[in-house]
């Protein structure tokens, strides 16, 4: 996660094992919003997620829309976002999302999480 200006403030791996790419996103997003609902900024600054896969973002958008054995997914994310005061999602192309596809490849071998939180 980034803040205004670009700088990196939040980045995170979680051991994960193999796994179909939807929900892997969707795994990512709920960590993304679970962090930022308890991070110091969620008061003064808005959460926007950038996903390469369209299919999440657009369950994100219209959680109606999405498969039924993604729902506990969904409806943790939707109870996450009404926490949250300002938040958006946008879809980008994998290749201008380059640092979040490359935790998520590494997040296959991982043993154990990885969390980078900086607050300065």
């Amino acid at each position: 996660m980034h803040d205004h200006s670009g700088k990196e403030r939040i980045g995170f791996s979680k051991s994960i094992g193999v796994e179909e790419s939807n929900v892997v996103e969707l795994l990512a997003i709920r960590e993304a919003f679970i962090l930022f609902a308890t991070s110091k900024w969620e008061q003064t600054e808005a959460l926007i997620i950038e996903s390469d896969t369209m299919n999440a973002v657009n369950w994100i958008l219209r959680p109606n829309s999405a498969p039924w054995r993604l729902r506990n997914f969904i409806n943790h994310i939707e109870n996450l976002k009404l926490m949250i005061r300002d938040w958006r999602i946008v879809h980008v192309l994998r290749e201008c999302n380059q640092v979040a596809d490359n935790l998520a490849k590494e997040a296959v071998n991982l043993t154990s999480d990885f969390l980078l939180i900086d607050e300065g």
